[in-house]
């Protein structure tokens, strides 16, 4: 059974021994209000529910399960539905596990999922205007209003905002995320700068201030003092990641201007920083790479 995981949780397709989670997840007053009545009323309508899911290619559920006690806690989805040009996803969660940051955590562990298997131009999901939460939750996820909708369910008509994000966004986000992950060496991490060749362009250029001046490296240039001052325990506990970012796609080629942080230990006293990063990307044979990166760091904190 095809399942991907978090760091807090896992995901699997539903069966019908979901049943009874099933039917209080249906039931319960943030579902019935914001989703829809489906009349699950018992077991075995629970049963055919599932069932029902199962047999529509057009749906794919995921029950989310605690990883340390295997509770199923929610659902995330993602469906194509009629009157959509794209795949929507969508979450729920049983009441007393709203607020913990599961649902955040799910929905963006299943975008990684499916973003390598559904080759949908972008990734929709529709919301009620207002459901603040979850709108909160989707902009947190990286999509962005795009139009309002009204459609027709059950004899009556409904107005949903649709939100949205473009599958090359989702893919830069994830290059972005692995390029800061590399310089970790936490918890006793050693960084992976063979996976860096990989993501950049053969000619990347890397430039960054120094002192009153910028200056200039190629990839093995940039990688060659990094690996050092990474391995020999001057610079321990060290990581790097995005606090914000803003990303634009034109085509084939993107840039993404971000706010970034860091923190470690280097020569035996520890400090935190934070600098502004210019990064630019091409997408060649389908796949976008690093071309460029530039960046000059703020002055250090105390």
């Amino acid at each position: 059974m095809p399942m991907f995981f978090s760091e807090n949780l896992f995901m699997r397709e539903p069966d019908v021994s979901d049943a009874a989670f099933i039917l209080a997840l249906l039931n319960s007053p943030g579902f019935l209000h914001y989703i829809g009545d489906r009349q699950v009323r018992n077991l075995n309508d629970a049963s055919r529910y599932i069932q029902t899911i199962r047999d529509n290619e057009a749906i794919s559920y995921w029950i989310v399960h605690l990883r340390t006690t295997e509770e199923a806690i929610g659902i995330v989805s993602m469906i194509k539905r009629s009157y959509l040009a794209f795949h929507d996803i969508g979450f729920a969660f049983l009441p007393q596990h709203n607020g913990k940051g599961y649902a955040r955590e799910a929905s963006h562990a299943m975008l990684e999922y499916v973003v390598d298997r559904c080759h949908d131009q972008r990734i929709l999901a529709t919301v009620m205007p207002e459901n603040q939460k979850s709108i909160q939750l989707l902009q947190r996820l990286g999509l962005r209003f795009d139009e309002v909708l009204q459609e027709a369910n059950d004899s009556r008509s409904e107005l949903l905002h649709v939100y949205s994000i473009s599958r090359d966004e989702l893919l830069i986000n994830r290059l972005t995320r692995h390029y800061f992950e590399l310089f970790s060496n936490r918890d006793g991490a050693v960084p992976q700068f063979e996976r860096l060749m990989a993501m950049c362009q053969s000619a990347a250029l890397f430039n960054n201030r120094v002192g009153e001046r910028f200056k200039a490296s190629n990839l093995e240039q940039f990688i060659r003092p990094r690996q050092v001052i990474l391995t020999n325990g001057y610079l321990r506990d060290f990581e790097e990641f995005e606090v914000s970012s803003t990303t634009v796609i034109v085509g084939n080629i993107a840039q993404r201007q971000c706010l970034y942080g860091k923190h470690g230990i280097i020569d035996g006293k520890a400090f935190q920083q934070q600098g502004d990063k210019l990064l630019q990307f091409i997408k060649e044979d389908g796949q976008w790479k690093i071309n460029s990166a530039l960046w000059e760091d703020h002055a250090l904190q105390d």
